[in-house]
């Protein structure tokens, strides 16, 4: 597949999207391949991003056939413990 053929969206509840369409190819004679989890058609998957990942930063890549979303994590700053005094 080429990235032109996926479409990927964020939606307001934080869950991110994946969809596309794959043309039916005729078998190509040793054409290798260990399994595909649809050949042709339609496709959706959907995800949600946990309360870490940082949605302005989510970047996609192509390479191969081969997806890679990457979601970067928020840094939240630890909380310190005190004692606090009773008066």
């Amino acid at each position: 597949m080429s990235k032109e053929q996926i479409h990927m969206e964020l939606t307001e509840d934080n869950i991110i999207s994946i969809s596309g369409e794959r043309a039916k190819k005729n078998n190509v004679e040793g054409m290798k391949y260990s399994k595909m989890e649809c050949e042709y058609g339609k496709f959706s998957r959907s995800f949600s991003i946990p309360e870490t990942g940082d949605i302005e930063k989510i970047e996609a890549k192509m390479e191969n056939g081969v997806l890679e979303v990457i979601i970067p994590k928020i840094s939240i700053p630890k909380t310190q413990r005190r004692t606090i005094l009773v008066q």
